[in-house]
């Protein structure tokens, strides 16, 4: 199977192919041919997020999920052989596909491959017997079809609003972007590690149960498990 290439000449990750380890065979949804996710089952959820690089923070690792909300760079060796992490991560209940960075000045060619092997990368550890939960990263409503697709109607998803909240014009991407995800997914779960405000509060609570997360120095203000709000009444 072909493999990711890396650069240290230009610090970037070039994704010329899919990891070693992709199964060969898998499904693929769009025009895109974008690798499909199986739901998890919902009876269970991750009680704190952890990043991939500081899980000796996680209390409870099989209640913990694993995130990649981080630059790039710092998890280029797992998008580039993800199969060498798993026995790392196996101590984790649950995994979140890594958020690789989609660019204002990317073609649109580049935002899908991108997405691509997020996605290759999930399956290949769902492969292996690990619960994946697809994390959803875009920068326009343009890329939500490819973003979307193979993710499975009704089960769960993580995003983050991390870098999306400072400027307006940033929120109002996420939130634009958030509500047609909901229309196209009509997610029962959505994992949100930021914080919302009360606009997006007002499309999410009404439509699928929201738990939201935050990294270290947020939760020692707020919740010692950084599981701030779970609106678990407000079902689909």
């Amino acid at each position: 199977m072909s493999h990711l290439v890396t650069s240290s000449d230009d610090n970037l990750v070039r994704f010329t192919q899919f990891p070693i380890g992709y199964p060969v065979g898998t499904p693929v949804a769009g025009t895109w041919q974008v690798p499909i996710l199986n739901p998890i089952e919902t009876t269970s959820l991750p009680e704190q997020f952890v990043a991939f690089d500081d899980r000796k923070r996680a209390i409870d690792t099989r209640n913990s999920a694993i995130h990649f909300y981080r630059d790039d760079l710092k998890f280029a060796s797992v998008i580039a052989r993800p199969l060498e992490w798993v026995s790392r991560f196996s101590d984790f209940g649950f995994i979140l596909t890594p958020d690789i960075s989609l660019g204002d000045d990317m073609p649109p060619w580049m935002r899908q491959q991108k997405t691509c092997i997020s996605r290759a990368i999930g399956v290949i550890w769902q492969s292996r017997g690990m619960q994946v939960i697809p994390s959803l990263r875009w920068r326009s409503n343009d890329d939500l079809p490819f973003v979307t697709a193979g993710i499975t109607e009704g089960g769960v998803i993580a995003v983050s609003n991390y870098g999306f909240r400072r400027e307006l014009s940033e929120r109002i991407i996420f939130r634009s972007g958030m509500e047609e995800i909901i229309g196209a997914l009509k997610p029962k779960i959505v994992l949100l590690y930021g914080s919302s405000d009360a606009n997006l509060k007002s499309l999410l609570e009404t439509k699928t149960r929201l738990i939201e997360f935050q990294g270290p120095m947020d939760s020692q203000r707020q919740s010692p498990f950084n599981r701030l709000r779970d609106n678990s009444e407000t079902l689909f």
